[in-house]
């Protein structure tokens, strides 16, 4: 993994590297490890440096079913000669609005699910924001109106509490910007739309809705696991139809055209399919999760299709990184939040997810605890800084963690930055790609951009982390020619789309 770009040497830098330790025959428990946690510095002067062993922070060698369960059971901390050390180093980000940038060094293993900014807040005078490997132009989107799926599956529970919750979480991200208006369209099943309809609370809730879930087939019968199983839902759905006396669903064989959808699809979960079925051909800015996690083979999945958390159902799918990043694709969405539950399966689980889902994609994203912040004030502020549409100062919290571009951080160096202003700081040249005019000004005279519009426009986002990345290693293996090449295509799509637009707007 790249060191951050030389563009970014104008930020307070806390690079974490983990550092492999020794052999197993070293270790005085099975569960210990020898690795190495180094701390870098950067940005403040001279550039300062600590390293301290991985088992002195709670970092275990393996993770353990058992302590992964709830909030977890793992003593994270710092070390009192770690944090004698930052106390040492930052006095220089004393002042309000000061950020300390968080850039953890791949591959780092469990670091991305430690607990650093409840950890650091204690001792840090600042707010902490996570820095990607990449930084891209601001994405386009509506200049009035955010449009904000919220998505709600929460395994069993206290019905009235998860409620209360849904409640809480829309009212917070309804208020989170002032400049515009903020609908919420939540998501979920047949037991919480009649509770909600209940609730004087949410009724009191401005431009709020919920459209409920029904993801029909159960997981049982949308999976099976051997290698032809995205082929297997059309001809299953007609055989089950046979099997209901004859006819069934009153169709002949599957078509090439269903068989070839259900292959190419990337979104397996029932759950999201019926989320973008729900959507139809409206698009949304935010996707935010209201869930339970766990984690696959080290992976942080999320739990959307299982309804009873507490039954023990080895057929429920199980929503990863790769997966949701397609979905957020499909549906348009340039942000994305998750909230751990106060009775979440496991929050590490989510931690990994979110820390994962955000290493793949360009654009802020949110991870927010319940459990320390049950009122979702921070959630709101959280929010409201990384959906404001100019350069704002964050808060400091240590109930959420946020992946963002430097550039959404006012800088009182440059009072008058906008945020496609102060982007070109913080991108080289070759990596950067302007959207064709016809599709800005699709997006700044629209309500709400068609899904297909903006999901190709979450397309082009992805290749301009591709451009990023391509970028940093021209001389190496790429070439100009390659970078040339992939904003040909870009330019060509984005004609195509702009005249679709314009097209269906005439």
């Amino acid at each position: 993994m790249a060191e951050p770009q030389t563009s970014l040497s104008d930020l307070a830098v806390l690079t974490v590297t983990l550092l492999p330790g020794g052999t197993r025959e070293q270790l005085s428990e099975p569960s210990e490890t020898m690795a190495k946690v180094k701390f870098v510095l950067d940005g403040l002067g001279d550039q300062k440096s600590c390293t301290v062993a991985a088992r002195e922070m709670g970092i275990p060698r393996r993770l353990e079913w058992s302590k992964l369960r709830g909030r977890g059971d793992y003593s994270f901390c710092l070390p009192a000669d770690l944090t004698e050390w930052l106390h040492e180093s930052v006095d220089e980000i004393t002042k309000s609005g000061c950020v300390l940038w968080l850039h953890l060094i791949k591959p780092y293993g469990y670091l991305g699910m430690f607990p650093w900014e409840r950890l650091l807040e204690p001792v840090l005078p600042c707010a902490i924001l996570r820095l990607p490997d990449f930084v891209v132009d601001p994405p386009l989107q509506t200049p009035s109106v955010i449009d904000i799926a919220l998505c709600c599956q929460f395994g069993g529970g206290n019905l009235s509490a998860n409620v209360e919750l849904l409640v809480d979480t829309a009212k917070a991200l309804s208020n989170s910007s002032e400049m515009q208006q903020v609908r919420v369209i939540a998501f979920g099943d047949a037991e919480i739309r009649k509770a909600l309809s209940r609730s004087n609370a949410a009724k009191s809730l401005s431009a709020f809705s919920f459209r409920e879930i029904d993801p029909g087939e159960s997981a049982l019968a949308t999976y099976i696991f051997n290698p032809i199983a995205s082929l297997g839902n059309p001809i299953r759905a007609w055989l089950a139809g046979l099997g209901s006396g004859g006819r069934g669903t009153g169709t002949g064989l599957p078509s090439s055209k269903d068989l070839l959808a259900a292959a190419v699809d990337p979104v397996k979960s029932p759950w999201l399919r019926a989320v973008r079925k729900a959507l139809g051909g409206q698009s949304v800015d935010v996707v935010h999760i209201l869930t339970n996690a766990m984690l696959s083979l080290e992976s942080g999945v999320l739990l959307l299709d299982q309804s009873d958390i507490n039954t023990k159902s080895p057929s429920a799918h199980a929503v990863s990184a790769e997966e949701f990043l397609a979905f957020q694709a499909q549906v348009g969405a340039w942000a994305v939040g998750v909230s751990s539950p106060p009775d979440t399966f496991s929050d590490m689980g989510l931690r990994q997810f979110a820390d994962s889902l955000a290493q793949l994609r360009p654009g802020p994203l949110l991870y927010h605890d319940v459990a320390s912040d049950p009122s979702c004030g921070q959630l709101r502020d959280a929010f409201a800084f990384l959906l404001s549409k100019s350069p704002t100062t964050p808060h400091q919290s240590s109930a959420t963690f946020a992946y963002c571009e430097p550039f959404r951080v006012f800088d009182d160096r440059v009072p008058d930055g906008t945020l496609e202003s102060l982007s070109r700081r913080y991108t080289q040249g070759e990596a950067t790609f302007q959207s064709s005019a016809d599709v800005r000004s699709a997006f700044q005279t629209l309500e709400n951009v068609p899904a297909w519009a903006a999901a190709s426009e979450r397309f082009v986002d992805l290749y301009k982390k591709q451009l990023a990345e391509l970028s940093s290693k021209v001389g190496t293996g790429a070439s100009s020619m390659d970078l040339n090449e992939i904003r040909s295509t870009l330019s060509r799509l984005q004609a195509t789309v702009a005249r679709v637009v314009k097209d269906q707007g005439s």
